[in-house]
């Protein structure tokens, strides 16, 4: 999450309560006084926690790509939409889930072949990639 995500999801919670417990959160709305009205401010993230993920998952993977790789030409890499090309043709795309859920990469299997790709080395790279290193540890109460 970007810093000013970040700074924007904190502010959001501050601003909310929960006036009924078990209910549904109340937002407090704040106004900015302009010398003749005032207008309602509107807060938020700039882009979807799942925007983000796919943003930061298929850099991940164009970097392992590019690295494993390097003889497949013109390698191009879509954070928008999870996609990476090889010369304007998809070689493979992403899809994220929410966090438990692992992210899937489908390939195109004509390129795939064409660029001698073993799927599960790359998988193995990126899943050690985009895994946090608490997730990696072993914890104990000893």
């Amino acid at each position: 999450m970007g810093g000013a995500s970040l700074r924007a999801s904190k502010f959001i919670k501050s601003l909310m309560s929960f006036p009924t417990p078990g209910g549904p959160p109340v937002y407090e709305r704040i106004f900015v006084a302009y010398p003749r009205e005032q207008s309602q401010l509107y807060i938020g993230p700039d882009k979807s926690p799942k925007q983000r993920k796919t943003e930061y998952h298929i850099k991940k993977l164009g970097d392992i790509l590019k690295d494993m790789y390097p003889s497949i030409p013109d390698v191009f890499v879509s954070r928008r939409d999870g996609n990476i090309k090889s010369q304007r043709v998809s070689l493979c795309r992403i899809e994220v889930s929410p966090s438990p859920a692992p992210t899937r990469i489908l390939w195109n299997p004509q390129l795939r072949t064409q660029h001698s790709i073993v799927v599960a080395h790359v998988n193995q790279r990126f899943l050690a990639a985009v895994s946090r290193p608490a997730e990696n540890i072993d914890w104990s109460l000893v």
